[in-house]
């Protein structure tokens, strides 16, 4: 192993939510890069650094006398900022998140925002896509209800659209509360749920979109946008948490106030408006995931990131004493002379 290579280990916790960034991609990529890395769920005795993916996982990294580097996911706990505060760097993935750990007493300094990762070989303009019908097609995903209620109020507005529902894993229909507000709405016929099994088979999906939207309130589908952004299709999100970092308003696709369905609705006539429009913000789209969104780049930072942690000089209480005294001294010396 080159000297410069990297003991990394990926430190997880079944208390913790799925984290941002998925450990075994990273994995995979830290290692192409030529470094050890591995996906652990307690905290090894010997590397040269920790990445706790969560609170819980930062509790137990703190409890070590290893260098690490903290993700938080989940709710705040109360014991938030003695986890923050043992840990040499804070990565996470939006610029929302960077404030929330600002406020616990954390500088600036120490906290790095990195986007969420996408494999763009799967998650690519190029490949097959399902069938279409002769309505312009939308997508979106089924983890909350709120977004799906606002994308089926869409519906009611553009009538010459369709909604594709991606299920999530174990889903077997819409959620009770959108299913009912579609069919009192009228718009039932136009909404598809469809159970994916797999990453390819969800780019498949979303290559065969015009657009997709995440209009949830509270929490972001950062991982549905870069997604589809890849693949070559517009997105109009709401401006919270990870959609701030992923769309470039008016150019990869739209950005709309949380509840403001209108706009949304005035952003995909936009997208929709004819092919070559469409067909710009899917490019841009696609040329943002790949230049800045790619595993291999979040990686790639990853790493820099690690090594910046790595390289800070810890002070000891002692050696500040040491040099607050000399300080005076030479204070009087000066004073004297």
């Amino acid at each position: 192993m080159p000297p410069e290579s990297l003991d990394i280990a990926l430190l997880v916790h079944p208390d913790d939510p799925a984290p941002v960034w998925d450990p075994q991609q990273i994995e995979a990529q830290l290692r192409h890069l030529g470094h050890r890395a591995v996906v652990s769920d307690h905290a090894p005795h010997k590397t040269s650094m920790m990445h706790a993916l969560g609170w819980a996982a930062g509790r137990a990294a703190a409890d070590t006398a290893c260098t690490f580097v903290l993700t938080p996911e989940g709710s705040v706990p109360d014991d938030a900022a003695a986890i923050v505060g043992s840990a040499t760097a804070v990565l996470v993935p939006s610029r929302d998140r960077a404030d929330v750990i600002n406020r616990l007493g954390t500088p600036h300094f120490k906290i790095t925002v990195l986007p969420v990762a996408v494999d763009c070989d799967v998650f690519s303009r190029h490949g097959q896509a399902a069938r279409r019908t002769d309505r312009f097609r939308v997508l979106s995903r089924s983890c909350g209800s709120h977004g799906l209620l606002h994308a089926v109020e869409l519906l009611s507005l553009l009538p010459g659209i369709e909604l594709v529902v991606l299920l999530e894993q174990g889903a077997q229909r819409l959620p009770d509360d959108v299913e009912s507000l579609a069919r009192q709405s009228g718009v039932r016929s136009r909404i598809a749920a469809v159970r994916v099994g797999d990453e390819g088979e969800r780019a498949w999906w979303l290559r065969s979109g015009d657009a997709v939207v995440c209009l949830d309130e509270t929490d972001a589908d950062g991982a549905l946008v870069a997604e589809a952004m890849a693949c070559g299709t517009p997105v109009v999100a709401t401006l919270i948490d990870t959609h701030r970092e992923l769309v470039v308003h008016a150019v990869t696709g739209f950005a709309v106030r949380p509840g403001d369905t209108l706009g949304a609705a005035r952003a995909l006539r936009e997208i929709l408006s004819d092919d070559f429009t469409r067909e710009a913000y899917g490019m841009a789209a696609s040329d943002r995931a790949l230049s800045r969104l790619d595993a291999s780049h979040i990686a790639a930072d990853l790493v820099a990131a690690y090594r910046r942690a790595l390289s800070v000089e810890v002070v000891s209480p002692d050696d500040e004493t040491v040099d607050d005294d000399r300080a005076d001294a030479d204070g009087h010396a000066d004073a004297e002379s």
